[in-house]
């Protein structure tokens, strides 16, 4: 009897603990609800705002009719809103909040705030309030902007050598001519085409430019579509595009932002752009493309099968390290004023192995190269009374640092980016069964950096025109300028054999001479010059509407 009371008792205790329990879960369960949906209304509404800014911003006189009827198009046609033009002024030195000032005799954005109200219901038990106000706001204003490219616009290998080093690059054969090369160099690639043409490529249709620069695509796709663009403008560089296309093997991929960048606008929705006039025209350069894909999404350290002759005199081998591919914005960069693009750091291992000079040993030289990227910075759009014809952009450019040495560096140092030349020592380059041993070492040489601001008119713009900065130091010279210093023991003696000495420099100085010109080549096919940095605006658009802060 006792034992069923206290059945009953506990019985009685666990009903209102499980009733509790079931409240609390109902209301963890509500609050979820309300926090996703309020949640996934803050985002559509902030996504209708921005369309409604960058529309407005197009013709800030009709600001509100322009944003009512975006904000309809997007489901928000009943949304309290509130439609502000005025003047931005793109300037970091500025606070967020102090670059929009409303009015202006010549407004050239627009601001826009919505406002809607949710229903929730756990808020509204909780609260007692029916709705909860989701507000939103976007500002849109006229940003000028310019697409540049900096790094090389020839090439100056015979095809040769340029097909060995491609073929290392792609893990594919090509074979072109020169010829093929600089069509490429003349060719110039619609952007926004190639952008929208990707997505389609890689399945991205519904998605934003976000999407689409965060995407890993083929190496292949980049070649292809790209060639799919200068179809119409030009057949022969498309024909060299889908070459290099098929020479790419599986498998190569890069991050599509990592070799274009859009410096605005990313949560557009994939092809508004191309629908936009305003971006009409917006080219990037085809050699520039290749060169920034293939060090991008192909090996980045590579040894030429046959190497450089110089007849007569000696057979030099080649390997040649990205150390660094383009960074920051690449080296074709869409962009507003502050915008840079970067060519790569090389390595350059050069191994001179000089013929016919000593009976018994052969002679190897092994010279360093290091070459630090130039880099292109937008400086200034100035848009004048007719921005078609008047508009121009002012680049600033600084060529790489080089440093060439003489000296002794393991693979395992060539391989590693971190490592310097400044702690190498001499490098054996004769050693004839222990007894006569040679060192050679070089004082490293450089080339410092130049700096010179370019201007860009339109008319340069449409013609391709090219401006260069030097180093206005050895360009030309380098590796001639090298001093190579020898040691010579014999027997572990050091006996200075002047004559052997002597007939090693005097073959190795007019090699390292005509070493300038093959090397300087070899680089251009990856978009470094020697002291040099080549600069090209290939557009210039004012009244363009972007988001701002």
């Amino acid at each position: 009897m006792r034992g069923r009371l206290l059945h009953r008792l506990r019985r009685g205790a666990v009903a209102p603990m499980a009733a509790l329990l079931m409240t609390s879960l109902l209301g963890f369960t509500g609050l979820a609800v309300d926090v996703g949906r309020l949640h996934l209304e803050r985002r559509a509404l902030q996504a209708a705002v921005d369309v409604a800014a960058l529309s407005a911003a197009r013709e800030p006189s009709a600001a509100q009719g322009l944003a009512g009827s975006a904000m309809t198009r997007q489901g928000y046609g009943t949304a309290q809103r509130t439609v502000v033009s005025g003047t931005y002024t793109d300037d970091p030195g500025l606070s967020v909040a102090g670059r929009f000032a409303a009015g202006g005799t010549t407004p050239n954005a627009v601001r826009v705030t919505a406002q809607t109200q949710l229903s929730l219901a756990l808020t509204r038990v909780m609260t007692g309030q029916a709705n909860t106000t989701v507000t939103a706001t976007a500002t849109a204003a006229h940003r000028p902007l310019a697409a540049f490219s900096v790094g090389t616009q020839t090439l100056g290998l015979d095809g040769g050598l340029l097909n060995q080093l491609l073929s290392a690059l792609l893990g594919g054969s090509v074979s072109l001519d020169v010829v093929s090369y600089r069509g490429l160099a003349n060719a110039q690639v619609g952007l926004l085409e190639f952008l929208d043409l990707l997505a389609t490529r890689v399945g991205l249709n519904a998605g934003t430019y976000t999407d689409l620069l965060n995407s890993s695509v083929g190496l292949g796709a980049v070649l292809d579509v790209a060639a799919q663009v200068l179809n119409s403008s030009s057949a022969s560089a498309a024909t060299t595009l889908e070459v290099l296309s098929q020479a790419s093997a599986a498998g190569r991929r890069l991050v599509l932002g990592d070799l274009l960048s859009l410096a605005f606008n990313h949560s557009m929705p994939v092809g508004q752009y191309g629908a936009d006039q305003s971006y009409t025209n917006l080219d990037v350069n085809a050699l520039n493309l290749v060169q920034s894909a293939i060090q991008l999404g192909g090996n980045q350290a590579v040894s030429l099968p046959v190497g450089i002759n110089i007849p007569g005199l000696a057979t030099v081998g080649v390997q040649v390290r990205v150390i660094q591919p383009p960074q920051g914005l690449p080296g074709n960069a869409l962009g507003q004023v502050g915008s840079s693009a970067w060519t790569s750091q090389v390595r350059v291992l050069l191994t001179i192995r000089l013929l016919q000079l000593f009976q018994g040993g052969v002679v190897n030289v092994p010279l360093i190269v290091d070459v630090a990227p130039a880099e292109a910075e937008l400086r200034a759009i100035a848009c004048q009374g007719e921005p078609g014809t008047d508009a121009t952009a002012t680049i600033r450019a600084h060529t790489g640092v080089v440093r060439a040495q003489i000296a002794d560096i393991t693979q395992a140092q060539f391989n590693d980016p971190a490592s310097s030349m400044a702690s190498a020592g001499p490098a054996t380059i004769l050693n004839v069964l222990g007894v006569v041993k040679v060192t050679a070492w070089s004082p490293q040489v450089t080339l410092g950096s130049g700096q010179s601001d370019m201007v860009f008119t339109q008319q340069e713009v449409a013609a391709g025109t090219v401006h260069s900065v030097t180093s206005g130091g050895l360009v030309g010279s380098l590796l001639g300028s090298l001093r190579p210093q020898l040691d010579v023991q014999v027997l572990g003696l050091g006996l200075g054999l002047g004559g052997l000495t002597s007939s090693i420099l005097a073959v190795l100085s007019p090699v390292l001479s005509a070493l300038d010109p093959i090397l300087d080549g070899l680089l251009s096919a990856l978009g470094v010059r020697l002291g040099q940095a080549d600069v090209r605006v290939s557009g210039i658009r004012c009244g363009v509407t972007a988001l701002v802060n």
